[in-house]
């Protein structure tokens, strides 16, 4: 192996010159801890300075291998569904087979949403991993997902004939046709919300056109009161006007009259 090569060592120098350190770096150049390092292996004499830069390296490299990690979401984990704990803790109790077929049923019903959705999904899941579209913790937490909604499947399926035979054919079909209901409910509610609402909002809005209507009315019997009153004001003064009239004219006869006598 060739001898290692220290700094300041040229071809024909000799081990006096190779061994003098290097000028030591400022301080603060490194920054923080990893100046410090660097600092202290620079400032280390010949060899135990060469394995002192080796071993800062390797600690500056897993410093910022940590900060990465550190700095990524941590992957998805799945959970069991509730239901699946719920039916085991009904068999540790020595439930009735009646309510362990209730809580089977419930427990596929939980179930089919996400089947359907792996269904659904797992064409295109399997064509955008295979097209690096996807990356590598999307695919495994897909995958988990995939193969727990399959196990249970077959697992319900067996559980259900071993609580009564024949129920394991029947379990699947049960479950998907309450889900169904449980949908059509729903969507039902909402219709009827969605009507009420509307409903509400057109009663709302009659009481404004009529409000609208009342005050417009106000005004108009207000407006039409002002305008009387106006009216028999001037009224008022007309007949002042004619009673002056008539009283000038009175009077200016009466002075002619005082006047041939």
């Amino acid at each position: 192996r060739a001898p290692v090569r220290l700094a300041g060592m040229e071809d024909g120098g000799d081990a006096s010159s190779a061994s003098s350190p290097p000028p030591p770096l400022p301080r603060g150049s490194g920054g923080g801890v990893v100046g410090a390092v660097l600092g202290a292996a620079v400032e280390a004499p010949g060899l135990v300075g060469v394995l002192v830069l080796l071993v800062a390296a390797a600690a500056i490299l897993g410093y910022m291998q940590w900060r990465q990690w550190r700095g990524r979401p941590r992957p998805r984990v799945f959970q069991p569904l509730p239901t699946r704990a719920a039916f085991y803790a009904m068999v540790e109790k020595g439930a009735p087979t009646m309510e362990l077929q209730r809580a089977l049923v419930r427990r596929a019903m939980e179930l089919v949403p996400l089947l359907q959705e792996v269904q659904n999904r797992n064409r295109s899941t399997t064509l955008a991993f295979r097209k690096g579209q996807m990356d590598e913790a999307a695919w495994k937490f897909f995958k988990t997902v995939r193969g727990y909604v399959e196990s249970e499947v077959h697992t319900i399926v067996e559980e259900a004939e071993e609580l009564e035979e024949g129920f394991g054919q029947k379990v699947w079909p049960i479950a998907h046709q309450l889900v169904r209901a449980q949908i059509a409910q729903a969507e039902q509610q909402r219709q009827e919300q969605d009507m009420t609402a509307q409903q509400r909002a057109r009663a709302r809005e009659e009481r404004m056109r009529e409000q609208a209507k009342a005050q417009e009315r106000a005004t108009a019997e207000a407006r039409a009161r002002a305008t009387a009153r106006e009216l028999e004001a001037a009224a008022d003064a007309e007949e002042a006007r004619k009673a002056a009239r008539k009283a000038g004219a009175g009077s200016a006869a009466g002075k002619k009259k005082k006047k041939k006598r």
